[in-house]
């Protein structure tokens, strides 16, 4: 059974929350947004990762170590190229802190309750947290890595999702989404990609 340390609140939250940033977004758009679409795949008849490419995911789920720069591209190049379905999350954290604060909560939730979903139980998704560049490279490195890890280990304990269907990656602040202005809020985000396999 898992714990449910966090859920009562979350429960709470969704009610008295009606004005969040991504007020829109329910678990029923996530679930779309997640979903595998044959119009959006470019290889393949069944759509989904070569057999290459489950093996390096599947590698990258088993590492004691930290995941390293060339690594983080090869499953970026594969997250683009594949087209794989993704979503971009504003999750908010205390400044220089990976602790989930409770305005992240409603949205985490419409997250797990997606995940948890029959349409997606048995997938497995990479869990991308991104700063913006602000501070140093290395330090958005590990502030990242320390955010994907935090919403995972939420999900894990509030949802029945298995930590092995959950790859948390820190990018930093590598793949800016503005990179116009690389400061800009819309930079501090978790992309979830669904990692389909063939």
């Amino acid at each position: 059974m898992p714990k449910l340390i966090f859920l009562a609140p979350v429960i709470a939250l969704l009610a008295a929350a009606p004005s969040l940033a991504d007020e829109a977004l329910t678990s029923a758009g996530i679930i779309q947004k997640l979903l595998p679409s044959h119009k959006t795949r470019e290889f393949g008849a069944a759509g989904g990762l070569t057999a290459d490419q489950q093996a390096f995911v599947k590698g990258l789920k088993v590492k004691t170590r930290q995941i390293v720069v060339e690594e983080r591209t090869e499953l970026t190049q594969i997250v683009k190229e594949d087209h794989l379905p993704a979503l971009d999350l504003e999750i908010y954290f205390d400044f220089d802190s990976s602790v989930i604060t409770p305005q992240a909560m409603p949205t985490l939730a419409k997250l797990g309750q997606a995940l948890a979903s029959d349409q997606l139980k048995t997938a497995s998704f990479l869990i991308g947290g991104h700063t913006d560049a602000q501070g140093t490279a290395d330090y958005n490195q590990h502030l990242s890595e320390s955010r994907a890890g935090a919403v995972k280990a939420f999900l894990v304990s509030n949802f029945q999702i298995k930590p092995e269907q959950l790859l948390s990656v820190g990018y930093g602040e590598e793949d800016l989404k503005n990179p116009a202005d690389p400061e800009a809020a819309e930079n501090r985000r978790v992309t979830i990609v669904n990692l389909i396999a063939q």
